[in-house]
């Protein structure tokens, strides 16, 4: 019951994602949690939350909401931005603020403050100014994969189609 009234709540508000992003990156992180999509179909049929959320309803992307989640998560939930905050600052320019949260907290405020009158672009070229690697990955070990998508349906799979 509560995830059938929590997913009516977010289908409302994701009509006005500008307004309620937020709180519908709040209701999806909760949803995961509370692991309350695993109770949704008794015979369990998804591979994992991610392809709950593909047949769920909710009318936002998953690659748009999980985009929403990492800045909910990042500077709301263990930074302390309000969402009224961060209001000011549109989607892309959070990503670049959530990215140098990741990297370096203590230049947020900063960057916030960039955020709301510099361009997409300023903004970027501002922080490589400031000689943080915003786009590359730190970690030391890659590995390859190989991902095949089908021409027709675009799903992507790691095995290799008979």
């Amino acid at each position: 019951m509560l995830l059938q009234q929590t997913i009516k709540e977010i289908v409302a508000q994701a009509n006005n994602l500008n307004k309620y992003a937020f709180e519908v990156a709040r209701k999806i992180v909760m949803i995961k949690e509370k692991d309350l999509w695993k109770y949704d179909d008794v015979s369990d049929p998804y591979r994992g939350f991610e392809q709950w959320y593909e047949y769920s309803g909710i009318p936002v992307k998953w690659e748009t909401a999980r985009q929403w989640i990492r800045i909910y998560t990042k500077l709301i939930v263990e930074m302390g931005y309000t969402p009224e905050g961060l209001a000011e600052v549109d989607f892309y320019k959070l990503r670049l603020v959530c990215s140098v949260a990741s990297k370096d907290p203590t230049k947020v405020p900063a960057v916030l403050e960039q955020a709301k009158v510099l361009s997409y672009r300023d903004l970027f070229l501002a922080i490589k100014q400031e000689g943080m690697d915003i786009s590359a990955c730190t970690h030391p070990d890659f590995e390859e994969i190989v991902v095949y998508k089908c021409k027709a349906c675009h799903q992507y799979t790691r095995k290799k189609p008979n």
